[in-house]
């Protein structure tokens, strides 16, 4: 009884959580909501089984009648949601009408089902079938949950390597003059993997919906609060809180404005002839080296005369260059990755920031418009 009282507790407290990444303004604010759908699913779930426990150990027949297995519909979404929180955070656009969006429902069809079959019968034959359940589940509970493992294990896989494919470039990803660390991602994954394996290796091994919910309500909590722990330590209430870089001070300079307009004159040139901006690499300090602008020079002038950084300016061009071949039937083929790649995008995420920020629409929607 403890265990339940401990469960509902944090239940409690991550339902409110939820609520706070749903209202709280960020710029990722479409990433924590789908990370606060998640955490709303797994909640829950934690209470259904919470109460079905607790019909269970009062050994109430009354309670049962009001119990149906939503649980096993909700958990089916979980790994879908966590899935689409990663993307949504490394810039992938989906949209929810989109046919693979909606494929990922799929893998509860089967819980749907027994849902289903489990409500049509009587309230006395409910009662026994969660009663024998209780203590042995039946091959059509097992089945879904067998299904269950396979499903969430490819999920967190698929999570893992978005992750890691993220970290090879980067642990931070920054928006504006703004980042996120996503290392604790990594942690989160990998003690959630471990956590749901132990889960299922006991749940297999003993075949009992009471060892079974038990375990599942324990390990989930803990997996809640490593995480809720995480957000307080790191930013006070969201992991997806974006933290001001340091601006760094740069001396003024003295450049008269005959040699600025002359600087401003060959750097447009230059970018526009030699077309440096398609490089992923291209860095300031190749770009000074082509207009033969002291670094230092090229930096002030674009911070005070143009009033852009190195990556705007940059990216302004690249962005143009995209516009371009978008509007080309001839590169109607091109992926947005593959387009990205070809204006000088390291990745589909950084692209589609960009893209947004200069734009005000991904590269998916701003293609969709041409063809209206």
């Amino acid at each position: 009884m403890l265990l339940l009282y401990f469960s509902l507790f944090f239940d409690i407290i991550f339902l409110i959580f939820s609520l706070v990444l749903l209202l709280k303004k960020s710029p990722a604010k479409k990433a924590n909501s789908l990370l606060a759908i998640t955490f709303m699913l797994m909640s829950a779930c934690g209470f259904w089984l919470t109460f079905l426990n607790y019909a269970m150990v009062v050994q109430s027949h009354n309670l049962l009648t009001y119990y149906y297995p939503f649980s096993l519909i909700i958990v089916m979404f979980i790994g879908p949601s966590i899935y689409f929180y990663v993307r949504q955070l490394f810039g992938y656009s989906d949209s929810f009408f989109k046919s693979y969006v909606w494929a990922h429902a799929l893998p509860a069809l089967p819980a749907i089902i027994f849902f289903l079959y489990f409500s049509t019968l009587t309230a006395n034959e409910r009662v026994i079938w969660l009663i024998e359940d209780y203590e042995m589940v039946r091959w059509q509970e097992y089945a879904i949950n067998i299904f269950f493992y396979i499903q969430l294990t490819c999920y967190i896989v698929f999570c893992m390597y978005m992750v890691e494919k993220q970290l090879k470039r980067s642990r931070y990803l920054v928006f504006d003059n703004k980042q996120i660390d996503i290392l604790w991602l990594r942690y989160f994954f990998g003690i959630s993997m471990l956590a749901f394996v132990i889960k299922t290796i006991v749940c297999v091994l003993i075949n009992s919906d009471r060892v079974n919910t038990l375990i599942g309500l324990f390990l989930m909590d803990v997996i809640f609060l490593y995480f809720f722990i995480q957000s307080i330590w790191k930013t006070g209430l969201s992991t997806q809180t974006y933290i001001e870089l340091p601006k760094v001070q740069t001396p003024s300079l003295k450049i008269t404005g005959e040699v600025t307009d002359s600087y401003i004159k060959t750097l447009l040139s230059v970018i526009e002839q030699n077309r440096i901006y398609l490089s992923p690499d291209c860095t300031i300090e190749e770009v000074a080296e082509n207009c033969n602008i002291p670094r230092h020079h090229l930096s002030h002038i674009l911070n005070s005369n143009l009033q852009k950084s190195f990556s705007d300016f940059i990216n302004e061009y690249r962005i143009k260059h995209a516009c371009e071949l978008l509007k080309d039937g001839r590169m109607a083929h091109l992926t947005i990755e593959a387009l990205g790649q070809e204006c000088g995008f390291g990745s589909k995420a950084s692209f589609n920031r960009a893209f947004k920020k200069h734009t005000g629409s991904t590269p998916s929607e701003y293609k969709q418009k041409l063809r209206l």
